[in-house]
């Protein structure tokens, strides 16, 4: 276990919460919903609610710095971060608060062998925030500022599953990449872009199928919901990946949960 002073700590202000006010290393500042603090836990710090009676709502985080791939240049100006407000509401902070949020959310949802996996991709977002928000992006090693795009990428294609038009090229353009870049990014990736697309939406489409609430939404609709262009193409799709068209397989599940 890594000790106590090796630790950064960082805190979502989840909306409802009193206002946190908060000091290290010269740096003060208030902090109030989707705005995210960070604090070195080895140095004095003050963090305090004086606005208020209100509860504090929150979500924390402790990483240990060494799991941390920063350059010594970083590590200095992070020191300029440590007690900052920095945004939850756009670039890697978004990420950030919507994987807390998930996280958090979906407790059940998960196992304890994606622990790890989870770790990792906390790791690499808080260390691309760092980065970005120092304007020290070049003190992130060049394995590290690939794996923080190739992240931007998946939250990219997960938010837009049910826009038809999403393929390589309009993802390519959303991230200022050619196409023959982007492919690169994903040379070591299990899937590729166009896989990433299929596959998300295969999956949220399956979700929709066999929720006992949407049991009336005809499958050809719950197909266009998510970006498929037509029912035959979806039910190609989905047999593929089933072994069974959409249809059935929603009938054989919501019938064996009644």
């Amino acid at each position: 276990m890594a000790e106590r002073g090796g630790l950064l700590h960082l805190t979502l202000v989840l909306p409802g919460s009193v206002p946190l006010h908060t000091e290290q290393a010269g740096n003060s500042d208030t902090h109030h919903g989707y705005d995210l603090y960070v604090i070195d836990v080895s140095r004095p710090c003050e963090v305090g609610a004086p606005f208020g009676d209100a509860p504090m709502v929150a979500i924390g985080l402790e990483i240990p710095k060494v799991l941390m791939p920063v350059s010594p240049a970083l590590r200095c100006r992070t020191d300029r971060l440590l007690g900052r407000r920095l945004s939850g509401r756009r670039g890697f902070g978004l990420l950030i608060a919507q994987t807390l949020l998930q996280l958090f959310g979906e407790q059940g949802g998960y196992r304890p062998s994606d622990g790890g996996r989870l770790a990792t991709l906390l790791v690499e977002l808080v260390t691309g925030m760092l980065a970005h928000e120092s304007e020290t992006a070049a003190g992130l090693p060049d394995e590290s500022r690939e794996r923080a795009l190739v992240l931007h990428v998946r939250e990219h294609i997960r938010r837009n599953l049910h826009d038809p038009g999403l393929s390589p090229a309009t993802v390519a353009a959303a991230h200022h990449l050619s196409v023959r870049r982007l492919h690169r990014l994903f040379e070591s990736e299990e899937e590729t872009v166009a896989g990433l697309i299929r596959a998300g939406r295969l999956d949220a489409a399956r979700r929709d199928l066999i929720d006992p609430a949407q049991r009336g939404v005809p499958a050809c609709r719950v197909a266009l919901r998510w970006g498929f262009t037509s029912a035959a193409h979806f039910g190609r799709v989905f047999r593929d990946a089933h072994g069974i068209p959409p249809g059935e397989y929603r009938r054989r599940v919501l019938g064996e949960a009644r």
